[in-house]
């Protein structure tokens, strides 16, 4: 088996240990341990990387005015038992993760809770960026409820051809990034399309076609809220800015001067009908 694919930071090391990445590409990226990685990135060995073009610039050309990240994960409660006992490894009782069984589905290191408060997204009538990762095993599917996005790149490549979508398809460190550009304000849910809502084996907390914060509050009995659904909140475009008063002064000073033109074409008229 691959155990490593750097070197090691000793266990206990009081020297930092720097590991250096030249020439990042803008994008959307998952680092994650390089060492015994079947173990290290589920025990949460995991984080997110960005790099923008340039301010507020996704890619080349894609510029933004606001950004979400959404960071999928899981967690398999009897693989963290085996490692915590040490009955993880070969020759003992869990060997790999090839039994591989996730109860929780977490949202930026978070399972949802009713009463969780929305993500706040920006306003009507600017670009959203959302940036999804994925650091589970499992493959996940974002759906966006009453809103679509535009697809712009995938693991950090931009997309010859974008395409205008309500799902976008996860698989195991995937990461994607859509644009939004929400035509209305409101609370848009995000969720994962295979109903990876709670720790039951039916996934059976909430319809699908139905998500809001309030019918979040009833979940089925003995089981807990511990799935992969964000609420994004997109608020009313704010209004446009006072106009300076030299502004002001400016403008009537220039209907004045249409005005007066008005009435000289009105009299030179006149003189030519007589």
């Amino acid at each position: 088996r691959i155990r490593n694919l750097t070197y090691d930071t000793p266990p206990g090391n009081t020297t930092p240990v720097d590991y250096i990445w030249t020439n990042v590409k803008p994008g959307s990226y998952i680092y994650y341990s390089g060492n015994h990685i079947a173990c290290h990135v589920q025990m949460g060995l995991y984080g997110a990387v960005t790099k923008n073009a340039d301010i507020n610039q996704a890619y080349p050309g894609i510029a933004y005015d606001q950004e979400v990240l959404l960071f999928y994960s899981e967690i398999d409660p009897a693989f963290h038992e085996a490692v915590a006992t040490g009955n993880y490894g070969p020759g003992k009782t869990m060997s790999s993760t090839m039994d591989y069984h996730p109860k929780y589905f977490l949202v930026n290191g978070s399972p949802f809770v009713p009463g969780q408060l929305p993500i706040s997204a920006g306003s009507v009538g600017q670009n959203i960026l959302v940036r999804f990762f994925n650091a589970g095993l499992e493959t996940h599917v974002a759906q966006f409820q009453n809103l679509r996005g535009i697809l712009l790149a995938e693991d950090g490549w931009p997309l010859n051809y974008q395409t205008d979508q309500y799902t976008f398809e996860l698989q195991a460190l995937k990461t994607k990034d859509v644009l939004l550009q929400p035509a209305a304000a409101g609370t848009y849910p995000v969720y994962d399309r295979r109903l990876r809502f709670d720790t039951s084996s039916t996934n059976g907390m909430l319809s699908p076609n139905n998500i809001s914060p309030s019918n979040l509050v009833t979940v089925t009995p003995n089981v807990s809220p511990a799935g992969l659904i964000s609420f994004l909140q997109v608020n009313a475009a704010p209004p446009s800015p006072p106009q300076p008063l030299g502004n002001r002064k400016q403008i009537k000073a220039e209907e004045k001067v249409l005005k007066n033109e008005e009435k000289a074409l009105k009299k030179e008229e006149k003189k030519k009908r007589r």
